[in-house]
């Protein structure tokens, strides 16, 4: 499954995506204090491969909480590996072991899915009585090292207890050792609803279920004939680790005959009841988050994130918006007739503090290119986008050479988030240029010249 993850960079006030697909992304929107905007990315980035790792750099990301969604289009199965998991046509599949068995519907506060659960009952030869799915044609195959996760429904006799095992086999069917579960107290109706995840040992090569009862009050003696154990939902699902098949394990369970969604379908690998199950989701998302701290201001050029400078401290700020609204006055006419419009952007002044003349002439470098500039900064509802009317640079006082301390004026009018990509690779490393093209030539295609790839041209 395509996955996302996101890692603020302070130093450079922007956040670094990590990308890895499992099918072509076609693009990651960033939702910030500022609203949603798309990442800007480099040219030829998207859409992306359908496999690899795809960086990007944000460099827009605003101070405080900043949503990422990359959009994808992939389907993603996982399989409940337990074949008739729910009982509805009987208890094939499962073996009887000093007990007898049953399907019922009575006690439809204990069915978990379908119509029909199972009913076990001991026979009074054994102290532990047991259902397991064990035979060489149900048990699914697991190799050392993967994880199993095992869930089932549970109920007994009151003041009975209920526990789970997964039976690690090698490949000649014999026992090399089980995962067991604790006992728990498995209340008529209540129930216990039952997780238990374990790792294969060396030399597994398949993987068996037991389904356990006893009466504590007396672990020696065989329970007492007639002494009833109710399963329903089991399930089994294989992993690389143990988070993933705990993750599978805490959704709610699933069969063949579980009824489709918009996005999910369900389907038996083979006869209904009697073969293990798959749940296919459309994945269209994936998000992360991220929070970026930023210590001072920032002014940048958004498609060449490179033409970048923090801010010392903004001294002054004002700002207006004009109306456009156009009021006509009627000779004879007490009233005006007004044409409505909305209100224009900003327009003002921003003054910056500065420690030398030389600093001031580092701000003036992110206007050069006479790109769209943009402000952003560790207070909400000053971020924007503007164009600079004029700049100054003039002494808050004299004190000399050494002392003297300059203020950076901008006239600014504030516009529209400028469109297009990033111009050349600025502000990458050549890693991150790699990961985020599948080939040389892909690069090449997107840059035919070292100054298209590190300048931007003109």
């Amino acid at each position: 499954m395509t996955s996302i993850t996101a890692t603020p960079d302070t130093a450079t006030g922007s956040v670094q995506l990590n990308i890895t697909q499992n099918s072509s992304v076609t693009k990651v929107t960033r939702t910030d204090s500022n609203g949603i905007a798309d990442v800007r990315i480099s040219a030829g980035q998207f859409p992306s491969p359908s496999a690899g790792t795809t960086i990007l750099t944000d460099y827009e990301a605003a101070h405080g909480f900043n949503l990422y969604t990359a959009y994808c289009d992939e389907y993603v199965s996982v399989t409940n590996l337990v074949p008739n998991p729910s009982f509805e046509t009987g208890y094939n599949s499962w073996t009887l072991n000093y007990c007898t068995a049953s399907v019922t519907s009575s006690f439809s506060q204990m069915v978990k899915s379908g119509t029909y659960m199972l009913q076990a009952v001991a026979d009074g030869t054994n102290a532990q009585p047991s259902v397991a799915m064990i035979s060489a044609s149900y048990r699914p195959a697991v190799t050392p090292g993967q994880w199993i996760g095992l869930g089932a429904f549970m109920a007994t006799e009151t003041n009975y207890e209920v526990r789970i095992w997964i039976n690690w086999r090698d490949s000649a069917g014999a026992t090399i050792n089980n995962t067991i579960s604790p006992w728990v107290t498995g209340s008529f109706y209540a129930g216990a609803n039952q997780q238990l995840t374990g790792q294969a040992p060396a030399l597994t090569a398949s993987a068996g279920v037991y389904l356990q009862w006893r009466n504590p009050a007396d672990t020696v003696n065989p329970m007492a004939s007639g002494k009833r154990m109710w399963a329903d939902a089991v399930r089994m699902f294989r992993g690389e680790d143990e988070a993933s098949v705990q993750a599978l394990l805490d959704q709610p369970y699933f069969d063949g005959s579980t009824p489709d969604t918009s996005d999910i379908d369900y389907a038996w690998s083979g006869t209904a009841h009697l073969s293990t199950s798959t749940k296919t989701t459309h994945i269209t998302t994936v998000s992360t988050s991220a929070n970026l701290t930023l210590a001072k201001p920032w002014l940048m050029v958004p498609i060449a994130p490179n033409f970048s400078e923090t801010v010392e401290s903004i001294t002054d700020y004002s700002s207006g918006r004009a109306s456009n609204s156009t009021v006509h006055r009627i000779i004879g006419r007490a009233d005006p007739i007004v044409v409505q419009g909305k209100l224009g952007t900003r327009t003002g002044t921003l003054e910056i503090w500065t420690d030398s003349v030389a600093s001031a002439r580092n701000l003036e470098r992110v206007f050069d290119r006479g790109e769209t500039v943009m402000l952003k900064q560790p207070v909400d509802g000053i971020d924007m986008y503007f164009t600079a009317d004029d700049l100054e640079v003039s002494p808050y006082s004299v004190e000399g050479v050494q002392e003297t301390r300059y203020k950076f004026t901008v006239r600014f009018t504030e516009v529209k988030r400028p469109t297009g990509n990033l111009s050349g690779a600025l502000g990458w490393n050549f890693d991150a240029l790699a990961a985020g093209y599948g080939s040389f030539s892909a690069i090449l295609a997107v840059y035919p010249t070292f100054d298209d790839l590190t300048i931007g041209g003109a």
